[in-house]
């Protein structure tokens, strides 16, 4: 029993240690969750958290889901950001890694539109949920910029 209260307090424990943003929505769209760069380092031994933006991005655009080609989009904007701070040698593992596992049976807990529990994650987004999602994202701290920057790369306005 002691063991089973230790893997508890363990899974809290790192439950908490992700940065969170909570929000209130009317249409089923989870607190959004980043742990950055999944199972990856967030830089390199002497710049730590040189890509971890680039994580941090491809986190909440996969927040909330869409077709698969935005998926496919998703990857690769992740994948052109981390060769402009980092280099070809380390987006390309990145994003060979993360398409390796869509085919995996196991899948993160923030996979593709992990953000919606009743929708189908790979249906293309209608205007009104873009509406809302745009919504959503404001209600975030996010540097109004950076919501620019989102918007012109995945078109939710």
């Amino acid at each position: 029993m002691k063991s089973f209260s230790k893997m508890i307090l363990l899974y809290m424990a790192l439950q908490l240690s992700f940065k969170a943003y909570s929000f209130s929505s009317q249409q089923g769209l989870k607190k959004f969750e980043t742990d950055y760069c999944t199972g990856f380092s967030e830089g390199t031994i002497f710049r730590p958290n040189l890509w971890k933006s680039c994580c941090f991005d491809h986190d909440l655009r996969y927040w909330f889901g869409g077709s698969k080609g935005e998926e496919n989009k998703a990857d690769l904007v992740l994948k052109q950001c981390v060769a402009q701070k980092a280099g070809s040698f380390y987006s390309n593992i990145m994003y060979y890694a993360v398409r390796t596992g869509h085919y995996s049976p196991i899948k993160h807990r923030l996979k593709w539109g992990w953000g919606y529990a009743s929708r189908d994650p790979y249906k293309k987004l209608t205007q009104e949920e873009k509406i809302h999602i745009w919504d959503e994202l404001n209600k975030l701290d996010l540097d109004p910029q950076y919501l620019e920057k989102f918007n012109s790369t995945y078109n939710l306005r």
